[in-house]
């Protein structure tokens, strides 16, 4: 008799564990004439030797006698003005819309660069106002601004697309990214897709309740570039294009507060067989300003 009791004494906790826990709404609280901002990182991370860490180019063009450009070393060029972070206002509209604006950082006059990364830079910072990013979200997550870039869609859905209803610990949700995009000339052998975003814990925390979010998207292909032959389409003889892209990140959110209080992830791509073989990371943070 006692350990029938026992039995049912644990299934009814359990049962009330699972089920009895409540759900929590991730929502952008933001006042008209108010503004979140964040400094946003996202960087490459570097090797051993301090370079910053690029895919490699095709050792077909870049050994080509026909040419003397070598476009592994422009590209190098390139990452290095990579700006160490970006800084992001989220400020409220009407109609319960959060616009969002990424701009490059201000540099110290003090510091002026007179190099030709530095006048590039200079110039890029002064075309549209330093901005490089520019979209919204509904204060409820989804995203507004369906009409995006895929790639700019992706920073959007990755920093700040939020589940549409209520969320407890072990519920999943998907979001808007497409991390690899190919067009016509692209002829896919096989193909897959996770996009898995999850809450796995809520916490009290003083007169709050932060919710602790983890994503775990990849996304891989395999085939041939029908497109200029094997120069863009595969490497060794026989040997298929084949590219994978991860982004693992975990985030906390305030429900109080109405926002993200940290954001640490890091996007890997890696890729085999075509024009941009190699390997490469990237950090992705959100720091409240």
């Amino acid at each position: 008799m006692f350990n029938k009791l026992f039995c049912t004494w644990l299934i009814v906790s359990f049962s009330f564990a699972c089920y009895g826990q409540s759900a929590e709404t991730l929502q952008w609280k933001i006042k008209i004439g108010d503004s979140i901002i964040y400094k946003t990182i996202m960087k490459a991370q570097r090797d051993s030797n301090n370079k910053v860490q690029v895919p490699a180019i095709n050792k077909k063009i870049k050994d080509s006698k026909n040419s003397g450009f070598d476009l592994q070393k422009e590209m190098d060029e390139l990452r290095k003005m990579e700006p160490d972070h970006y800084v992001t206002t989220l400020k409220r509209r009407n109609g319960g819309i959060i616009g969002i604006e990424m701009l490059l950082p201000k540099k110290n006059n003090s510091e002026k660069d007179t190099s030709k990364l530095g006048g590039l830079y200079q110039m890029m910072s002064s075309l549209n106002g330093g901005i490089v990013l520019r979209g919204a979200v509904y204060e409820k997550g989804d995203i507004q601004s369906f009409y995006l870039r895929n790639d700019q869609k992706n920073l959007i859905a990755l920093f700040f697309q939020l589940p549409s209803k209520p969320v407890k610990i072990g519920d999943s949700w998907q979001i808007s990214t497409n991390l690899i995009s190919m067009d016509q000339n692209f002829k896919c052998d096989s193909a897959y897709k996770r996009n898995t975003v999850s809450v796995t814990a809520i916490d009290d925390i003083d007169t709050d309740r932060i919710v602790t979010v983890k994503y775990d998207i990849e996304e891989y292909i395999t085939g041939d570039f029908g497109f200029a032959g094997k120069m863009f389409g595969s490497g060794k003889e026989g040997e298929k294009m084949f590219m994978k892209m991860t982004h693992k990140a975990t985030a906390k959110f305030s429900v109080k507060k109405g926002r993200w209080i940290s954001y640490d992830g890091e996007l890997i791509t890696n890729n085999s067989g075509g024009l941009m073989g190699g390997y490469s990371r990237k950090t992705f943070s959100l720091i409240a300003l």
